[in-house]
């Protein structure tokens, strides 16, 4: 069991850190709440549909979730602490792991920061734990309609399903039945996921008419942003933004694409590899397996994989990788663990003390160190 002393202080601390961001400002303050919780906020409240509000580039259905945000600001940051604190009792049902490492969860700093300032994450990595205890449970039709819904709000749970897939067509809890009822099971969480992400899609473009320009389809399509941002390709994006074409390129796209592919042909490659029983006296060739922990280990790399050459980078976005980090069989709290999270975070500030100078006195010297602040920390986040 989890201690529960550690949820009522980091329920408390979270409480508290909510209160006073509500008595520096009413309505919430830029320096107390993050940019995305105003620019959904006016969505949800002042604008006829979301899409009116300039930069609104989410699903319209968090106008269903948020309405109370319009007489209760601290709503949305209310449900997203809890968000956070439901994650951690999920995580360790899904994984039994040692308390200290959802402890660290549940009182870390930036965890705790993005949350309380309104970052949604923490729902969506709620809705993936959720998802992934269904998948333990082998409830593929609820864990496919989980990763539809969070598919429709934030697009990178995709790179999870083809991984899921694979172990759905060798589960092991299911490798008692015929092969044709486990590609049953696996093409029912496919529909799920299908149907779950359509209806989702057709509820938001009923709600908001402008919702496939200047949501779906803004995010699918990639975007150029020059300002600064930890990505290793800021510079890049830099450099397309001032008119030079050559580097317009989706390199970010190219990387990702490459690197995922090799993980889940990787992965396929090991079940279909034949394997003979260590067993002397039979010599049968075994059944493919990919345990569960193996699941876990492979999402959080594919998650790492994604943040680490994304075309734009921004805080939040690690708070996905620190999340599957949490439930990956993998992590263990030594000095070795330490010292990479203390060259990441190092390496962040260099990135974004550097980033200052050229921002704001446009010193272009230092675009150079910047992208080497970037570079380390993101090889430091592939290497945690």
């Amino acid at each position: 069991m989890l201690n529960s002393s550690i949820f009522v202080f980091a329920f408390l601390t979270r409480c508290i850190l909510i209160y006073l961001g509500a008595y520096a400002s009413d309505p919430p303050a830029v320096s107390m709440t993050d940019i995305d919780y105003l620019v959904i906020w006016d969505g949800v409240c002042s604008a006829s549909a979301p899409s009116k509000r300039p930069t609104y580039r989410y699903s319209p259905i968090f106008k269903l979730v948020l309405w109370p945000i319009c007489r209760w600001p601290a709503y949305g940051k209310v449900l997203y602490s809890l968000s956070d604190l439901a994650f951690a009792l999920l995580a360790y049902r899904i994984t039994g792991r040692s308390r200290a490492v959802y402890h660290l969860w549940l009182m870390n700093p930036f965890v705790i920061a993005l949350s309380v300032r309104g970052s949604f994450d923490s729902m969506i990595q709620l809705l993936l734990a959720w998802m992934l205890l269904a998948i333990k449970q082998h409830r593929y039709l609820i864990s496919g309609a989980l990763l539809g819904l969070c598919i429709h709000l934030r697009i990178y749970p995709i790179i999870f399903a083809p991984f899921i897939i694979l172990y759905a067509l060798v589960d092991r809890g299911l490798l008692q039945k015929e092969l044709l009822a486990r590609i049953v099971q696996t093409g029912l969480f496919i529909f799920a996921v299908t149907i779950s992400f359509s209806t989702a899609t057709l509820i938001s473009m009923l709600m908001d008419n402008d919702y496939l320009s200047t949501g779906l389809l803004y995010h699918v399509s990639g975007r150029i942003d020059h300002r600064h941002n930890l990505s290793v390709l800021w510079a890049v994006q830099l450099a397309c933004s001032k008119g030079k074409e050559v580097f317009c390129w989706p390199f970010a796209k190219i990387f990702q694409a490459g690197i995922l592919a090799i993980l889940i042909i990787r992965r396929t490659m090991v079940l279909t590899a034949p394997t003979v029983s260590k067993n002397e006296q039979d010599q049968s060739v075994d059944k493919p397996k990919y345990p569960y922990c193996h699941l876990l280990n492979d999402l959080d790399q594919a998650c790492r994989v994604f943040v680490a050459f994304n075309s734009v980078v921004t805080a939040q976005y690690f708070s996905w990788t620190f999340a599957l980090l949490t439930l990956s069989p993998n992590v263990v709290l030594n000095r070795t663990t330490y010292s990479k999270l203390a060259v990441f975070i190092i390496s962040l500030g260099l990135s974004l003390g550097v980033s200052g100078a050229l921002e704001f006195f446009g010193n272009a010297k230092h675009l150079s160190v910047v992208t080497l602040a970037n570079a380390v920390a993101m090889g430091s986040l592939l290497f945690l």
